[in-house]
């Protein structure tokens, strides 16, 4: 009887390798592989920034506010917030407008960019917002260690009804 029971045995024992076999097998084909890395980030500031006239201070963003009219235009040839290269090569910039919150408040819309000389750069302008987003940016290349001006010029609507207006102007520049 014993040998009966070793004969019976093997080929039980043969079947769980083989389904043990099978199973290694399946679970090496579905195996992942894991990569990492690990990105260092360092804190810079751009060369291009915004500079404030009445104390030299830096910002990537600021806001400028004015006062809107029924059918008056306001102007204002020295913004209190300029561009500043200060960096020691030339940079290539671009701005443009986004979409103003109610584009029936305001007409006309102009964003001159002048040089230290008063030099007329480059200008953004649109009277029907149409021309919106970076698509539409106007380019110049900013020269190295200069101060350019923002000139802002905008007639109100006929139509305006909002107390207040926002309108988005966005710069981008290479690092």
């Amino acid at each position: 009887m014993k040998i009966l029971k070793r004969k019976m045995l093997g080929p039980i024992t043969l079947l769980h390798l083989i389904v043990l076999s099978a199973s290694i097998a399946a679970v090496s084909g579905a195996t992942m592989l894991y990569y990492s890395w690990m990105i260092d980030l360092t804190l810079t500031t751009t060369d291009v920034t915004f500079y404030r006239w009445s104390d030299g201070a830096t910002a990537n963003y600021i806001e400028l506010a004015y006062n809107y009219y029924v059918n008056v235009t306001t102007e204002d040839s020295n913004a209190s917030w300029g561009i500043w290269n200060r960096g020691v090569s030339d940079k290539d910039v671009a701005l443009w407008a986004d979409q103003p919150t109610n584009n029936d408040n305001i007409n006309y819309f102009y964003v001159i960019i002048k040089d230290d000389t008063g030099t007329q750069i480059t200008w953004w302008t649109t009277t029907d917002w149409s021309n919106l987003g970076p698509a539409n940016a106007v380019t110049w290349s900013a020269k190295a260690g200069m101060k350019y001006t923002l000139h802002i010029i905008l007639v109100g609507s006929i139509y305006a009804s909002g107390p207040t207006e926002e309108i988005r102007l966005a710069l981008r520049t290479d690092p």
